[in-house]
């Protein structure tokens, strides 16, 4: 016995949700950091770290005492992480001023491997 498909019967409704949820483009990847892929520019760690406590630029540089154009400078990876700044770092948030030191030199070392003349050990 053969049979006969419906084709006039209505399709299942579907919500704008789904749909939504359907065409939604996949998430940029997260470039891989550390040793193995190269390392991040610090500011990109200021940065986060600002927008993860709901800071403005302009706010957190009058707390670092530093021009706003040099901490934008150093999120936008144009400018390095100084020691004066780095020591400004320490006292607003706590991590030492060597760690944003180190994370300086790890992206100096990634991007002109062996240029500096120093082996840099990971942290």
């Amino acid at each position: 016995m053969v049979q006969h498909l419906d084709l006039h019967r209505a399709k299942p409704h579907r919500s704008r949700r789904e749909d939504t949820i359907t065409q939604r483009r996949p998430s940029k990847p997260i470039p891989p950091r550390g040793p193995l892929f190269g390392w991040s520019h610090p500011g990109e760690t200021v940065a986060e770290e600002i927008a993860t406590r709901g800071l403005t630029a302009d706010g957190f540089a009058a707390e670092l005492g530093c021009p706003v154009a040099e901490l934008e400078g150093l999120l936008t990876g144009v400018l390095p992480v100084t020691p004066a700044l780095a020591t400004a770092l320490e006292r607003a948030w706590g991590a030492e001023a060597a760690f944003w030191m180190r994370l300086q030199a790890h992206h100096d070392e990634a991007i002109h491997p062996g240029v500096l003349g120093v082996a840099v050990t990971a942290c």
